[in-house]
């Protein structure tokens, strides 16, 4: 293959890979009303979605008690009995109080019944400033087109707990006052909460209760789940609350579910039915639904010792182990770079001084992004302060692509600089070696596999072949993009989630720098193409020496 040929097939599978795991980290397309009845429909769901997000419906109003009134009935019509639970809901680390009325359900297990019950939450009140549509709307309508999917098949082994709760918006008040008083509360064992801060995105797993190695397990039989504990990791840390703080409180297990894209309506009129995304409600519909059946039909999971490592990816893959595995692929990382690099080196074709430059471009790379980020978002930010016009600059997706632009640019231009003074395999092992340490360090908490996994690749694939100055064959190419395929699959959908999640204001716009730079730094191998080609090692075994002109540069 020329050397053109190959360059050009590498950037058209890089593009296609990069482009495709975009793509695909989206939600699902909706179901039609005509969808079998056994499955969750998003349009179905909708006709709840419009009937309660009417107009706002905040604790204590008249389109409040509308709304519960709706809830009421909507069970009726599903055989179900929905009881008013009207009491003072008390939150103390909000010291909050109020008269709340949560709506409850009660769904009884098959004859072969199993201990504990299963309980499917969302919020029905909304803000004094907005509907609610998918805040929470969505969450409601989802679990009552859930119960309507259920009623069609056999009876779950577990009892269902329906719980609407009120007084959310108001600190949490309908969710203390269930665990505090209500029967139904004492035998519930797993939560699941579906939530949703804006109108669209995918609706992703991003808070459980502690030791969650085997309900992560548990839960992923039945469905690929979308998620990350990366995501767990960053939201234990902020002072953000949900129903789920108070259930997880009372010893519950649970798994929060949430949709976060489309900022621009949190919590504004334009929360309304016309602008919430299908593709979100189907897929939150049909984890409620997944989950549901799968958890409800088996012995419910011990609470672990530890928490899972867990990822989702394009195409629905959905991967979890617990920490042991982790701190395992972590040290088969490290002595896969240290076969590679034993490797490489002996073949001439890298040095611990090059290795030792690539691991310093690695970093230099991350903390100039970081500060290119940080310091072009407050440059944006101080030009619509003064001669610009006013604008939601966290919340523009035309700045988030420049940026994106502007980061994969600077990076790029740093490894070209440094391919001066280092050869390829340097770059590639110094890179894999960065996250070989990134790995290893993280490897306790819920962010190790952004990093093992690229590690895993790079140095696999540079301790399998060999670099030569001139031979981009068709193996070359293809053992180039698949080192590449971790940085594609894992760290591209984390671009959109980190701005889905934190826009460009604050630390937002650094983040999403220094995630594209470790998109662009995992790819180090099979951008190689452009800076030196390989041969399989194998090959290079068999080859005459003189008839392989390795590069050494």
């Amino acid at each position: 293959m020329k050397q053109a040929t190959a360059r050009g097939v590498t950037a058209l599978l890089l593009g296609v890979g990069g482009a495709l795991a975009l793509l695909f980290s989206g939600p699902p397309s909706p179901r039609p009303a005509s969808a079998p009845v056994a499955e969750f429909s998003a349009e179905r769901a909708m006709r709840h979605v419009e009937a309660i997000a009417r107009a706002p419906h905040p604790l204590g109003s008249d389109e409040h008690d509308r709304v519960r009134d709706y809830l009421l009935s909507a069970l009726g019509e599903l055989g179900l009995e929905g009881v008013i639970q009207k009491t003072t809901g008390f939150t103390a680390k909000y010291r909050a109080r109020g008269t709340v009325e949560n709506v409850v359900a009660h769904v009884a297990a098959a004859p072969d019944k199993l201990p504990g019950a299963l309980m499917l939450v969302a919020h029905y009140d909304s803000v004094a400033t907005g509907p609610g549509a998918a805040d929470d709307g969505s969450g409601v309508a989802a679990i009552l087109e859930t119960l309507r999917a259920l009623r069609t098949g056999p009876a779950l082994r577990h009892d269902l707990i329906v719980l609407f709760t009120d007084g959310e918006e108001r600190g949490l008040l309908g969710a203390s006052a269930f665990v505090a008083e209500h029967p139904y509360a004492k035998d519930v064992r797993i939560a699941i909460n579906l939530e949703a801060r804006e109108q669209s995105g995918a609706s992703t797993l991003f808070e459980t209760s502690s030791g969650n190695a085997s309900l992560v397990a548990d839960a992923a039989r039945p469905t690929d789940l979308s998620g990350s504990s990366l995501a767990y990791e960053i939201y234990k840390r902020m002072p953000n609350d949900t129903d789920v703080t108070v259930f997880k409180g009372a010893g519950m297990q649970a798994l929060n579910f949430a949709f976060v894209g489309g900022w621009a309506a949190y919590h504004t009129l334009g929360d309304d039915p016309a602008h919430l995304d299908r593709g979100s409600l189907q897929q939150q519909g049909s984890y409620a639904l997944g989950l549901a059946r799968g958890l409800g039909g088996r012995p419910f999971p011990d609470i672990a010792r530890e928490d899972a490592v867990f990822f989702s990816f394009p195409l629905g893959g959905f991967v979890h182990y617990g920490p042991s595995v982790g701190l395992m692929l972590a040290g088969l990382a490290a002595l896969m770079f240290v076969f590679a690099a034993g490797r490489s080196m002996r073949a001439g074709l890298a040095s611990a001084r090059g290795v030792g430059g690539g691991f310093l471009l690695f970093f230099t790379s991350i903390l100039v992004v970081a500060v290119l980020g940080f310091a072009a978002m407050a440059t944006v930010r101080a030009l619509h302060g003064t001669i610009l016009q006013s604008a939601d600059v966290a919340r523009n997706a035309p700045y988030a692509v420049t940026l994106v632009t502007l980061t994969a640019g600077v990076t790029l231009a740093l490894v070209a600089l440094a391919r001066q003074k280092l050869s390829a395999d340097d770059i590639s092992l110094g890179v894999a070696g960065a996250l070989v340490i990134l790995a290893g360090a993280s490897s306790v908490a819920g962010a190790s596999y952004l990093f093992v996994w690229p590690a895993l690749a790079l140095s696999g694939v540079v301790g399998a072949s060999r670099t030569t100055a001139g031979d981009e064959s068709p193996r070359n190419v293809m053992m180039g993009v698949a080192s590449a395929l971790p940085g594609l699959l894992i760290l591209v959908p984390l671009v959109r989630a980190v701005y889905e999640g934190l826009g460009l204001g604050g630390a937002g716009g650094p983040a999403v720098a220094v995630v594209v730079a470790l998109v662009v730094l995992s790819l180090a191998q099979a951008l190689s193409v452009f800076l030196g080609a390989r041969v399989p090692y194998a090959a290079s075994m068999i080859m005459p020496k003189a008839a392989i002109p390795f590069d050494r540069s």
